[in-house]
């Protein structure tokens, strides 16, 4: 019999500090371009409810069991996995569920590694003032220049690999608490920050109309496909990080609690963002089907345009 946190011996030092590090893993760049420009696409409120409602039924029991298992069995995602089916009986072979999860996060890594390294190369940019300087013809032409040169995409792209086998390297507390405690309340504050910015420069009624007003007529089966891959993307479940992350939970954590605030935040945070990027979209007449595009040459032109 497999014993509760068998291949465990540290865990997180509090619940405030799962939570970030669960918060940090399930928000991502779809919350900010994709879930917004997809709800006022399919519907605005309707696809929002539908979207809700996938997360409320089939979401957040994953997560929970996500959770559950991994602090059951206490070892990675393969280990847990496998104990825990030869202890109901079942082969071992089952491990290829848990190396079917490990193969889909390295498919997210590969394209969101990338990503950072974008993010990474316009801090830089927007530290040495050149959005501030640059017309919007010269700050759209710096997301060409980046992604054509292929020796700084890597470079930034490997800033970003080795910060994160950094603090990965350094284990749950020292590592990923260290972390998350610090990035995760700077996220939020500068979240805050930019939807006070955009509800005062912005335009807040199209923005509102093309986010929230529902629209059924809209609303088909394939709709329904569309907000449930949204759900099971942005709460993070499928990859088996979450059940890794249960592995290191503590015996009296509330996990059908955490798992319900965590699922809630990333929604709340996905609907948050919708107001802190189309309110300065549509005020400055730039596409709203920008994809990431929004964040890399439509949003830097959107904020050096927008008055103050």
């Amino acid at each position: 019999m497999v014993q509760p946190g068998a291949g465990v011996h540290e865990h997180w030092s509090s619940r405030f500090a799962f939570l970030m590090a669960a918060i940090g893993s399930s928000v991502g760049l779809g919350n900010f371009w994709r879930f917004p420009f997809t709800a006022g696409e399919n519907g605005g409120g309707a696809f929002i409810i539908i979207y809700l409602f996938c997360v409320a039924l089939v979401a957040f029991p994953a997560l929970v069991a996500e959770y559950v298992l991994g602090r059951r069995g206490g070892y990675s995602a393969v280990g847990t996995i496998g104990a825990l089916a030869q202890e109901s009986g079942r082969s071992r072979r089952w491990e290829g569920m848990g190396w079917l999860g490990i193969l889909t996060s390295l498919f997210i890594v590969t394209f969101y590694s990338v990503v950072a390294g974008w993010v990474i190369a316009y801090a830089q940019f927007a530290f040495s003032g050149d959005f501030a300087s640059g017309t919007p013809e010269q700050i759209q032409a710096k997301f060409s220049e980046l992604t054509s040169n292929p020796g700084r995409q890597l470079l930034y792209h490997a800033a970003f690999v080795a910060l994160t086998v950094f603090i990965i390297a350094r284990g749950i507390k020292r590592g990923i608490e260290a972390a998350v405690k610090f990035l995760m309340p700077a996220f939020f504050i500068m979240l805050l920050g930019v939807v006070a910015y955009a509800l005062i420069e912005g335009d807040v009624g199209q923005a509102a109309s093309f986010l929230l007003r529902p629209d059924f007529s809209q609303v088909t089966f394939t709709t329904v496909q569309v907000a449930l891959g949204q759900a099971l993307f942005s709460v993070g479940v499928g990859s088996v990080l979450m059940m890794t992350y249960g592995a290191y939970l503590n015996p009296d954590q509330n996990i059908v609690g955490s798992s319900g605030f965590i699922a809630f935040s990333d929604s709340l945070v996905a609907i948050i963002a919708g107001f802190a990027i189309f309110p300065l979209v549509f005020a400055t007449g730039l596409d709203p089907a920008g994809g990431p595009g929004l964040f890399f040459q439509t949003l830097p032109v959107a904020f050096s345009q927008v008055p103050g």
